[in-house]
């Protein structure tokens, strides 16, 4: 990408010169590079997504893993911290975080595989944080929830329609019930 914002060129450079041990941007280039750039842009929404769980369970190093959900969680807790703590920010920012899949349950032989073949790997959970959602914890809900309806509704929380030339799920209610 092209940034103007030096801080913001210095990480897109580190990304590509660092060392990936396993072929991936590092999960604190992407945590270092969101939170610079929620310090300049300051937008409603911050989505970030972190890969390092992912390539280390395929690559079935599970102490790995485990560590870098610890960092992620970290890195997850600073930046609601700061949003939190900052007054440009403080109760205007909506943190939203996800995975692309799931990964069955991890407590079986198969915990480092996910995709059609893996009981309940279909199951992804879904984290928002921010003040057009109700602070309700960890929720069950009573409907299916589809990841086709993540789109519609971040456009939702920003005041938007969203819409595309392929079928997309509406607006998940009870994430925009405030």
């Amino acid at each position: 990408m092209n940034f103007k914002d030096e801080s913001l060129k210095l990480l897109n450079d580190m990304q590509f010169i660092t060392a990936q041990p396993l072929d991936v941007r590092l999960d604190a280039i992407t945590y270092f590079s969101a939170r610079e750039y929620l310090k300049k842009h300051q937008p409603k929404i911050l989505y970030i997504a972190f890969d390092e769980t992912d390539d280390f369970a395929h690559a079935g190093e599970y102490d790995q893993y485990l560590k870098s959900a610890h960092a992620e969680d970290a890195m997850l807790a600073d930046l609601w911290n700061y949003i939190q703590s900052t007054p440009g920010y403080q109760n205007k920012t909506t943190l939203i975080v996800t995975c692309d899949h799931g990964r069955g349950d991890i407590n079986k032989d198969n915990w480092r595989h996910h995709g059609q073949n893996i009981p309940d790997a279909g199951q992804i959970w879904l984290a928002v944080m921010g003040p057009d959602t109700k602070p309700l914890g960890e929720i069950k809900y009573e409907e299916q929830i589809y990841q086709k309806q993540y789109a519609a509704t971040i456009a939702a929380l920003l005041g938007f329609t969203f819409k595309a030339e392929h079928p997309v799920g509406e607006p998940i209610p009870v994430l925009l019930s405030k």
